[in-house]
C-alpha cells in the first residue's frame, strides 16, 4: 500500500486560512519566515489574490498537513512560509510542494526565486540547500516597518 496515497497538492484559497495558521502555529523546520501581523485573515486573502495558484497545500482529505506561501513581484519569486507537519515528513513533500511553486512562478515569467530563512535555522538551511537553493552571503537584508507605531513597539535590538 502507498502510504503517500490520498495526499494531493493544490492552490491555496482565502477560506483555507484556519488551517494554514494552525499549521504554522506549530511551525518549526524548514520554516522561510516567521509570521507577522500582516499574516491575519485580510492580508493572507489580499496576498493569495495578488499571488493566485503560487501559494499551495498539501491536503490528506480535508486536512491541511502541508504549505508554502509564494508570491511575486513581477520579476523575482519569493517564498515565504514552507511547513510540511512534522508526522508527514520525510516523504519529499516539502521538495514537492516547494518544485510545484517554483514551476508556477516561473509559468508567470519569473527567472530566480528567492527563500527567506533565518541565519540560526540550520536544519531549514540544511533543507534548502538539499534542493537546489544557493546560499547568497554577498547579500544583506535590510527590513522597515511602515509604521512610526510598529517601529516604536518592538525592543530597540530589534529596530
Amino acid at each position: 500500500m502507498d502510504p503517500d496515497r490520498g495526499y494531493r497538492i493544490r492552490a491555496h484559497v482565502p477560506g483555507d486560512y484556519g488551517q494554514l495558521r494552525a499549521l504554522w502555529a506549530g511551525e518549526t523546520l524548514p520554516a522561510a519566515l516567521g509570521l507577522s501581523a500582516a499574516d491575519n485573515r485580510e492580508g493572507i486573502a489580499a496576498f493569495l489574490q495578488r499571488n493566485a495558484g503560487l501559494s499551495l497545500g498539501l491536503w490528506c482529505g480535508e486536512e491541511l498537513v502541508g504549505s508554502v506561501l509564494a508570491g511575486s513581484d513581477g520579476r523575482r519569486g519569493y517564498i515565504y512560509h514552507l511547513e510540511v507537519r512534522p508526522d508527514v515528513r520525510g516523504r519529499g513533500w516539502g521538495r514537492r510542494l516547494i518544485e510545484q511553486a517554483v514551476a508556477a512562478l516561473a509559468a508567470s515569467g519569473v527567472q530566480k526565486v528567492h527563500a527567506f530563512v533565518y541565519a540560526d535555522n540550520h536544519p531549514g538551511r540544511l533543507f534548502w540547500q538539499s534542493i537546489g537553493f544557493l546560499l547568497r552571503d554577498e547579500l544583506v537584508v535590510y527590513s522597515r516597518e511602515t509604521t512610526e507605531q510598529a517601529r516604536f513597539d518592538k525592543p530597540l535590538s530589534a529596530r
